[in-house]
C-alpha cells in the first residue's frame, strides 16, 4: 500500500474483527499515515494538499476508493470476488434507496448494545423454556407410542401362546382318547373260518 500511494506517505493500518457486542458484519481497518512523503533519507517534505480544507475531503474519498481497490484486488487474487466486496461509496451514493444510520457516538452506542444484550438473553432463556417443554412433551408422546406398541406386541404374543396352547392341548387329547376295537370282516365264501392251525396240534 505504501508502494503505491499516490501521496508518498507512509501507512500505519490495524484490522479489527467484529465487537462480542456488535455487528458481525463489522470487520474494519483503521489507518495513520504521516504528514510528511517519505524518501529514501526519511521523512520528507509536508504533504501540504490534506491541510487544505477544500481539497481535503476529496481527498480522503480518493483515498477510501484507493484503499477499497487494493482490498478487492486481493480478493480477487484469492478466488473470492463475487463473494466479498469492499465498497467505499456511501449508501446515498450509490442509490438504491437504502438509508444510512445515523451515527451514535460510542456512548450511545454502549447503551443501546446493553438493552440489545439484556432482551437478547432474555429472548435466549424464553427460548429455551419452550425448547425444554417441546423436547419433554415430545418425550411422553414418544413414551406413549412406544407402551402402546409394547403392549399391542405382548398381547399379540399371548394370544399366540394360547392358540398353541389350545392346539396342543387338543392334539393330546385326540391321542390318548380311548380306540374302538377293530371291527373284522366276514370271512369269504369258500375260505375257512377260524384261526389257521400250523404244525401238530396240541395233545
Amino acid at each position: 500500500m505504501c508502494q503505491t500511494c499516490p501521496h508518498g506517505v507512509a501507512v500505519d493500518y490495524s484490522i479489527h474483527q467484529p465487537g462480542k457486542d456488535g455487528d458481525e458484519r463489522n470487520f474494519h481497518c483503521h489507518m495513520l499515515f504521516t504528514t510528511r512523503r517519505m524518501t529514501a533519507k526519511g521523512l520528507g517534505e509536508k504533504a501540504r494538499e490534506w491541510d487544505d480544507l477544500k481539497t481535503a475531503p476529496a481527498l480522503a474519498k480518493g483515498f477510501r476508493a484507493f484503499v477499497a481497490q487494493i482490498i478487492n484486488d486481493e480478493l480477487k487474487a484469492e478466488g473470492k470476488a463475487g463473494l466479498v466486496h469492499v465498497e467505499h461509496r456511501s449508501f446515498k451514493a450509490r442509490g438504491g434507496g437504502q438509508q444510512a444510520t445515523r451515527h451514535q457516538g460510542p456512548l450511545k452506542t454502549h447503551t443501546v448494545r446493553r438493552g440489545q444484550h439484556s432482551a437478547r438473553t432474555a429472548w435466549q432463556a424464553r427460548e429455551r423454556k419452550d425448547q425444554t417443554e417441546r423436547h419433554a412433551k415430545e418425550r411422553a408422546g414418544l413414551k406413549v407410542r412406544q407402551d402402546f406398541a409394547l403392549q399391542t406386541k405382548l398381547a399379540h404374543l399371548a394370544e399366540r401362546e394360547r392358540a398353541g396352547i389350545t392346539t396342543i392341548r387338543a392334539d393330546l387329547a385326540k391321542a390318548q382318547a380311548p380306540r374302538a376295537p377293530a371291527a373284522y370282516s366276514r370271512p369269504l365264501p369258500g375260505r375257512p373260518c377260524g384261526p389257521i392251525l400250523t404244525g401238530r396240534p396240541a395233545m
